[in-house]
């Protein structure tokens, strides 16, 4: 089981949301933001997400305001998360992420474009994006010492 953290960069933790095992929503007295487990972070972020956040005491963390929503993205294009259904329009608030994108983060933006693109092109028929991430990064989750392993390490033992 993955521990929530009680201390993030920004403060002590007041309230901490889950979003995805080794994903947390964490705010405190001041601030917040995402912070992500690094491990977790090399299996389900992209490189070019990974570069959004910064590095401290085993998480990579992003700030609420300008950085969370590379993390939002993410993990909605992978489908491993939805809108929170406290959102009446799901829609207006994938939206809403987008153009946060596009404002505070447009390296990230471009080179998620461009993936998708290639991503697309790629695909066939029957083929979802989901099918081929599930198939290049496979969580293998071990409750008694949570180490997360990919497909390829699978293959090399």
């Amino acid at each position: 089981m993955f521990k929530q953290p009680k201390k993030s960069p920004w403060g002590k933790v007041k309230y901490c949301e889950q979003l995805y095992p080794g994903v947390f929503d964490v705010s405190t007295a001041e601030h917040g933001g995402i912070m992500v487990m690094k491990e977790i972070a090399a299996v389900i972020l992209s490189p070019a997400a990974q570069k959004c956040g910064f590095k401290k005491k085993g998480f990579i963390n992003f700030e609420e305001d300008t950085q969370a929503a590379v993390v939002e993205r993410e993990l909605l294009d992978m489908r491993i998360w939805e809108v929170p259904s406290r959102f009446e329009n799901k829609n207006d608030y994938e939206k809403m992420i987008n153009d946060s994108l596009k404002q505070y983060n447009p390296e990230y933006w471009q080179a998620r474009e461009n993936s998708m693109n290639k991503i697309v092109a790629r695909d066939k028929p029957g083929n979802s994006l989901l099918a081929q991430v599930k198939e290049n990064q496979d969580i293998v989750k071990n409750q008694n010492d949570t180490h997360i392993t990919t497909k390829k390490e699978i293959t090399e033992l």
